[in-house]
Formats: C-alpha cells, structure tokens, sequence
C-alpha cells in the first residue's frame, strides 16, 4: 500500500474513542483516507483505527472524556464524544 506522510500527519497526538468508549490519547502517524494509522509512542507499534474514532479534543476535554469513562458516566461520555472535534490531518492537540 502506498501512502503519503505529510510532516503534519506525523507524531501528531489525538486522542481515539477505544473499546467501550474510552478515550485514549495516541499518536497519528498517516491519515488513510478511512483509516488512521496510530501509535502509543514515536517508537510504537503500529495499530490501525476507524477514521470516524479519531478526535482533535484539548486537553480539557479530554480529562473530562477520561473522568467520565472512569465514573461509568455513560450519558455525559456519549455527549463529551458527541461534542469532540473529528481529527484532520492539520490538527494538533491544544
């Protein structure tokens, strides 16, 4: 498969909706049209998510999307997520 990094795309943080909803803050390393390639670390392994559950959130919503998820306060998560910003290549994390 052949794709194109823009300096953009690389180590950019974002934070993905995981397994059961909860947030996780990774890096992205290519946008694949569909999919987001993502690691933990610069140096990690590669694991691949959904366009669609990749986010630009600020750090702010992101405690409040992880403060939720630990609570089991599933009507707030569902609105934090539902207010979150999906990623694009040119956002950063702020």
């Amino acid at each position: 498969m052949s794709r194109t990094l823009s300096k953009k795309v690389q180590n950019t943080r974002v934070v993905a909706r995981a397994f059961g909803d909860e947030p996780v803050l990774l890096i992205a390393r290519a946008h694949l049209g569909a999919a987001v390639e993502l690691a933990v670390s610069e140096s990690g392994d590669s694991i691949f998510f959904p366009a669609g559950d990749v986010y630009a959130a600020t750090e702010a919503q992101l405690r409040d999307l992880r403060d939720a998820f630990a609570a089991g306060d599933r009507p707030r998560l569902s609105k934090l997520w539902d207010a979150a910003k999906p990623w694009q290549p040119a956002d950063e994390i702020e």
